[in-house]
């Protein structure tokens, strides 16, 4: 009997590769939040590549496979449609709550850095503006995760440039001085505006330049106020 492929809707090259690049970015960039608990930095890297390579590329080939050959574009109802109900609603479950585990932790420090208040009180307040956006989410994802692959990927590329171009603030005992990089800020915004509104070329890539080149533009200005 012959299996044929179901076509679950249209989509560029680019696009498909863009998608993938934002997911590796994005991914990466919230990562250091919990690798810094491991116990030496051998194992905080192996523990990264399995993750990414082995287990990231894994998901993308059972959607896909999945997802080509049901017509469906969430793991969750590919599953249904194979009569595996009860497996889908352990995966279901296993993947909100560590996706939300995640999010919350990421959101809540970030929130306590910016506020300069506990993790766990911003993490309630992450939790909840969570769950009211989660309403609209539910009908949005694809929309959600669209804006998201242009919006995340400059955050990732303009920490690896910070951190090259000034490596003496990152280490330990180092006390910055400047608490607010404009550079930074605007280049963020920048690459997110022509992340989402540009639709040409990578979406990721046009993000992530775009907001490299505001934040050298930037940086040397401020180099020569100094």
């Amino acid at each position: 009997m012959a299996i044929f492929a179901k076509s679950a809707g249209s989509m560029t090259l680019f696009g498909g590769v863009g998608l993938v690049m934002g997911s590796f970015v994005s991914g990466g960039t919230a990562t250091p939040n919990f690798t810094r608990f491991a116990n030496n930095n051998k194992n905080a890297v192996i523990t990264t590549v399995i993750a990414f390579f082995l287990g990231n590329a894994l998901m993308f080939a059972f959607g896909a496979v999945g997802g080509a050959f049901t017509g469906k574009d969430d793991i969750f109802y590919v599953m249904i449609a194979q009569g595996l109900t009860l497996p889908a609603l352990i995966v279901l479950g296993a993947n909100i709550w560590t996706t939300a585990d995640n999010g919350l932790y990421t959101c809540g420090l970030g929130l306590s850095n910016i506020t300069k208040m506990p993790k766990r009180p911003m993490v309630l307040v992450s939790g909840a503006v969570g769950t009211v956006c989660s309403v609209w989410l539910y009908n949005n994802f694809i929309s959600y995760l669209n804006i998201l692959n242009g919006t995340l990927p400059p955050l990732g590329a303009l920490i690896i440039l910070d951190y090259f171009l000034h490596k003496d603030n990152y280490k330990a005992g180092s006390t910055v001085t400047r608490n607010i990089n404009w550079g930074s800020i605007l280049g963020v915004a920048a690459g997110a505006l022509v992340g989402n509104l540009v639709h040409w070329g990578i979406t990721s890539v046009n993000a992530m330049v775009t907001a490299c080149v505001v934040y050298l533009i930037f940086n040397a200005l401020d180099k020569k106020k100094v």
